[in-house]
């Protein structure tokens, strides 16, 4: 159970793009250390009601962190944060990248855009 978990998130929930605010509060929690790796976050409808913001917002936030690397997520286990590699610098300021190095997120090529105009 994640009952006595305090994330000590902040959220500037007037600035608008509240899912991006999770994101970054959730990222920089991990980075600095307060979120350790294997620690069980508290499932979406949980932390949705918490923070006074929607369960979808809680949702897609999860998904993109998860997709960069920050977290894992099992069906049936709940989200964690993921077992990260060693310190090494810091990201540059306002950088989004995963926690495996600079450029893409974690798990994708970086390739050029092949979309048709």
């Amino acid at each position: 159970m994640t009952e006595g978990l305090d994330l000590h998130l902040g959220m500037d929930k007037g600035a608008g793009f509240v899912g991006r605010a999770l994101e970054t509060a959730l990222r920089e929690a991990i980075r600095s250390g307060r979120l350790h790796p294997g620690t069980r976050l508290p499932g979406s409808r949980s932390l949705a009601a918490d923070l006074g913001i929607s369960r979808g917002t809680v949702v897609q936030a999860y998904a993109q962190l998860i997709a960069e690397g920050w977290l894992t997520g099992t069906t049936g286990s709940g989200t964690r944060v993921a077992d990260l590699p060693g310190p090494g610098p810091g990201p540059a300021a306002g950088a989004a990248e995963g926690p495996f190095g600079a450029g893409s997120p974690a798990g994708t090529s970086g390739g050029t855009n092949t979309r048709s105009r």
